[in-house]
């Protein structure tokens, strides 16, 4: 995933229209990542980021903002466990 859909996708869930903002945040937090992990991928990034969202919207009591993170969070992750599961499903014999 690019880094520009990353952060149309994160602008969406957080209700933001400031890119330069978001694009700036979603770098920040590359960048530590990439200190743990060197090869870590956007939406790697972006799925942390949407949880840890989440989970600062819980916090402030702000329903709306944590249902879209969470929602777009759990969707991004099923959708990257089916693509990583799919070379191990096996073909007809």
């Amino acid at each position: 995933m690019t880094r520009k859909r990353c952060i149309k996708i994160l602008m969406e869930a957080i209700g933001s229209s400031k890119y330069r903002q978001t694009e700036k945040a979603f770098l920040v937090c590359q960048k530590i990542a990439r200190e743990d992990v060197p090869n870590v991928s956007n939406e790697n990034v972006l799925i942390a980021m949407l949880f840890k969202g989440a989970d600062m919207a819980g916090d402030m009591e702000d329903l709306e903002i944590e249902m879209r993170c969470m929602a777009r969070g759990t969707w991004l992750r099923m959708r990257q466990s089916m693509k990583y599961n799919r070379p191990f499903q096996g073909g007809a014999a």
